[in-house]
């Protein structure tokens, strides 16, 4: 998925999948002439930030700054001030708490990043990251995917609190693929996070359930997305409407199921605000997805138009 190399360019943008071994981030400028029934429209891309070794991510608080901040998979975080300024120290650096990445591809590291809807107020903000694994748990896995909220730095703008992290999840993972990533609030205020179902292939193997595979298995939370209150600092709750919080054979934090790498998703800024998620294909189908509350994804039964 990932090549770890240098990137001369960041641009502001939409979240792409990095299997090319880059992100941008890019805006596309819409202008449209006239009233003709078919309006011209011009599409550019306007270079914010270079320098950094493999962003795959970005995120902007409301909290009136106009600071975009740049997820780089290495295990930084760093600030593009309201000047258009990348800031020449990282807001947020976990590389010591972080999993070894190899140095040629690599799709564990710093993944995600989200801030609190009242950030302005309270200066919390979410990662997504990948650890090492502890002792006892099984040496034949990899890692553990962990989710942790920090603070930013009272009385400045452009660092965070490494000392504040309190780590909220944390998940097993067999293999190194397969990761997730995305961590975003939904427009009902709950914390949304997708893990990928554990990595290999065809989800199946050592820490993959025999028979069904981790996207179809309710009881643990690879292959899914995740739904969670956090409104309360240092905890995770579970919604009184998450479509599963009422089975005793299920995960009551799943909000959907069936995800291969569900890497990237996002809600629409307006209407019907439907949340829509990139689940990375294993061979020839790659899919975009409009998640439902307590939706089915197929993995590993159906794959897009496959099966």
């Amino acid at each position: 998925m990932f090549a770890m190399k240098k990137l001369s360019t960041v641009s502001r943008a939409v979240s792409l999948r990095g299997s090319i071994g880059s992100l941008m981030i890019m805006s596309l400028l819409f202008y449209l002439f006239g009233c003709s029934p078919k309006p011209d429209i011009a599409v550019g891309i306007m270079p914010v930030a270079g320098g950094l070794n493999h962003p795959v991510a970005v995120a902007a608080p409301d909290d009136g700054s106009n600071r975009l901040f740049i997820v780089d998979q290495i295990g930084l975080i760093y600030v593009n001030n309201s000047s258009g300024t990348l800031e020449a120290q990282p807001y947020l650096d976990v590389t010591g708490k972080m999993v070894t990445l190899n140095s040629g591809y690599d799709e564990r590291g710093l993944l995600g990043l989200a801030f609190h809807p009242d950030f302005k107020n309270n200066r919390r903000f979410f990662v997504f990251y990948n650890v090492p694994l502890k002792a006892g748990d099984p040496q034949n896995f990899d890692c553990r995917v962990r989710v942790s909220e920090f603070l930013d730095k009272s009385g400045t703008q452009n660092a965070a609190d490494p000392d504040s992290e309190q780590v909220l999840l944390e998940v097993l993972k067999p293999s190194s693929n397969h990761n997730g990533g995305e961590i975003t609030f939904g427009p009902d205020g709950y914390l949304y996070i997708g893990i990928g179902d554990g990595g290999g292939a065809n989800d199946v193997g050592t820490g993959h359930t025999e028979g069904l595979g981790n996207g179809q298995d309710l009881t643990t939370l690879l292959g899914k997305i995740l739904r969670y209150d956090v409104n309360t600092p240092g905890a995770l709750q579970i919604p009184a409407d998450n479509p599963f919080v009422n089975d005793s054979d299920a995960e009551p934090a799943i909000y959907a199921c069936g995800f291969r790498n569900p890497w990237r998703f996002s809600f629409d800024a307006g209407g019907e605000h439907r949340l829509f998620c990139t689940d990375v294909g294993q061979n020839l189908i790659e899919e975009v997805d409009i998640i439902t509350k307590g939706g089915n994804y197929g993995w590993n039964i159906k794959e897009g138009t496959l099966y």
